[in-house]
């Protein structure tokens, strides 16, 4: 019995050690770059052409580049959809997260994901291309959602292509609003 109660000690004691001495992921806080205005908060994110590509799969691009040894993809619908893996920065061009994209191309329709770790996601989804001004295709869109201190959000995105020095750019122009509870 002794020996029981000694091993149930030394375990607590154990664990209670490990606990204070092993600390949590704790992603470092990157504050907003948005704009607070009438129509809500408008943030810009970015992402660099080709510098920020991390992956890229689907039609065009060969299952074997991508897919692990011994997994297979089939099926006739697999062969439209392309998804993407990007690198998201912010107004100031700092990398403040991940982007995925999956594209339908029978529907010609994007679907994004922006997650950045110490904010949560935002779900967006396109919805048209419109033309400007200057006659540039621009992306059109509803964000739908988001998680943590993005949870509840609502609102629209414009997505240009911008080509500068330093490549292609895709550009987000978000204008969102937090849902009334």
């Amino acid at each position: 019995m002794r020996l029981l109660i000694a091993g149930l000690l030394v375990g607590l004691l154990g664990g209670g050690a490990a606990a204070a001495l092993i600390r949590p992921i704790s992603h470092d806080y990157i504050a907003s770059l948005s704009r607070v205005g009438e129509g809500g908060r408008a943030e810009a994110f970015q992402i660099v052409l080709p510098d920020d590509r991390l992956l890229n799969v689907g039609a065009g691009v060969p299952a074997e580049a991508v897919v692990p040894l011994g997994r297979y993809i089939e099926g006739a619908r697999l062969a439209t959809i392309r998804a993407g893996v990007f690198q998201l920065r912010d107004a100031r061009d700092r990398v403040v997260g991940l982007a995925s994209l999956l594209t339908d191309l029978n529907t010609a329709r994007d679907e994004w994901v922006l997650y950045m770790p110490s904010r949560g996601a935002l779900f967006l989804t396109q919805t048209g291309v419109q033309a400007n001004e200057a006659g540039q295709r621009i992306g059109v869109g509803r964000v739908v959602g988001g998680t943590e201190t993005l949870s509840g959000q609502r609102g629209t995105y414009e997505l240009r292509t911008v080509s500068d020095d330093n490549g292609v750019r895709l550009r987000f122009d978000t204008s969102i609003k937090a849902e009334q509870q």
